[in-house]
């Protein structure tokens, strides 16, 4: 009898542990992608050597409801979009663990995006999106369909956040 009952509380630990272990990666994926546009930004508004007077190249992120588990960070040739490779100089493209993805990006209130772009350009530390909007946002989950979601935003005014509903 005792081991049944140890048996049961084990088994409903572990499955707890499981969906709480999912929410914090879910979670760290999130700031990570946070913290790829704060880079996109500093990269932009940072000055490095001696640039005669001429602001340095722009930098964003991109992402793609396409590639749900990818995004880019890119340097930009000027035109404040994401036009990919040989246009654009791509830095680095991440790639998130296969069981999480961005299930939707907003511009403003409108959801079902099917891109969203934001580009960063010196000397402000506002973010150009694409689509125009005052927001930008992305909103990932797990791939198998939980309801956990958490969301970043970047302001038009260059101010990024993340959040959970």
């Amino acid at each position: 009898m005792t081991i049944t009952i140890s048996t049961l509380i084990a088994s409903a630990v572990l499955v707890r542990f499981n969906a709480f272990d999912s929410v914090v990666i879910l979670k760290t994926i999130a700031y990570e992608i946070a913290l790829t546009l704060r880079e996109a930004q500093v990269y932009a508004v940072s000055a490095t050597g001696d640039t005669g007077g001429a602001f340095e190249s722009p930098y964003g992120v991109h992402f793609s409801i396409a590639n749900p588990q990818d995004y880019i960070f890119f340097e930009d040739n000027g035109n404040l979009t994401y036009d990919g490779e040989p246009t654009d100089t791509i830095l680095e493209t991440y790639t998130m663990n296969s069981k999480y993805q961005i299930t939707d990006l907003c511009v403003g209130a409108s959801c079902g995006q099917s891109s969203l772009t934001a580009v960063f350009e010196r000397p402000e530390f506002d973010a150009n999106l694409t689509p125009a909007g005052s927001a930008g946002s992305v909103v990932l989950s797990l791939v198998d369909g939980a309801t956990i979601t958490f969301t970043v935003t970047v302001g038009s005014t260059g101010q990024i956040s993340v959040s959970s509903p």
